[in-house]
């Protein structure tokens, strides 16, 4: 029959069109926050490689030894963002019993957590610190010595060291120097101060991000972006 085709083509057709919505919804949601974070993530790299050349005494641009680190988080902080804010924000906004929108959902503002546009708006204060907790959890993870990243970092200054007979100069930082020793100790003393500087990366990047400011609407006001974040939002229907 032709009728029960074209409505099933047609109900595919809605599903798609709904799919289709969500998934952009989402990906340009995550876009958004990925490229406003690509600052203060350039500055936390800026000042953790200041921070490497007073300590290590590099001879080249320090951004050369975070490279693996920074490159990762590029390639990761897409999905890691994506996953933290939709594992909060997902499903349906409708009254389970009787299956009505609440006042302002699905937009422009929606008091229910759900994965609807109106949802975020409302509770912009919330998303905002979902996505600031996320950028900081997958820095320390990739800066973490079990982190592949980490070892090419380490690797890389390592390598300098011993390349520009450096070693003597950096063992002087050891807590428990013994002249003229290398190999194994002074490898395990690289680490040990690379974890020293890369313990303070969610301090600088909640100083970058201007707080964290304790009781305020918006804890991190430097990167809120809730004016320009709730109107790009509303686009999606």
């Amino acid at each position: 029959m032709v009728y029960p085709r074209i409505l099933i083509l047609l109900t595919l057709a809605i599903l798609q069109w709904a799919l289709a919505c969500e998934t952009e919804c989402k990906d340009g949601v995550t876009n958004v926050f990925v490229g406003n974070y690509s600052s203060p993530v350039h500055q936390v790299f800026r000042k953790l490689g200041e921070r490497l050349s007073d300590r290590l005494s590099l001879n080249e641009d320090p951004q050369y030894y975070l490279q693996p680190i920074n490159d990762t988080f590029h390639k990761e902080a897409y999905d890691f963002i994506q996953n933290a804010i939709f594992s909060r924000f997902h499903g349906k906004c409708q009254d389970v019993t009787t299956g009505i929108n609440p006042i302002g959902c699905p937009n422009p503002s929606c008091p229910v957590i759900c994965g609807t546009p109106g949802s975020l708006v409302y509770h912009y204060p919330e998303l905002e610190a979902i996505v600031h907790t996320a950028v900081k959890a997958l820095l320390v993870q990739i800066a973490k010595p079990s982190s592949p990243a980490y070892s090419n970092s380490s690797s890389r200054i390592y390598q300098a060291y011993h390349s520009n007979n450096m070693v003597r100069s950096w063992l002087r930082f050891s807590p428990a120097h013994v002249p003229g020793t290398y190999g194994v100790s002074d490898r395990h003393t690289l680490n040990q101060s690379l974890s020293g500087v890369f313990r303070d990366i969610p301090s600088l990047l909640d100083n970058e991000c201007g707080g964290p400011r304790k009781d305020a609407p918006h804890p991190f006001p430097r990167c809120s972006w809730k004016k320009t974040m709730t109107k790009y939002i509303l686009r999606f229907p």
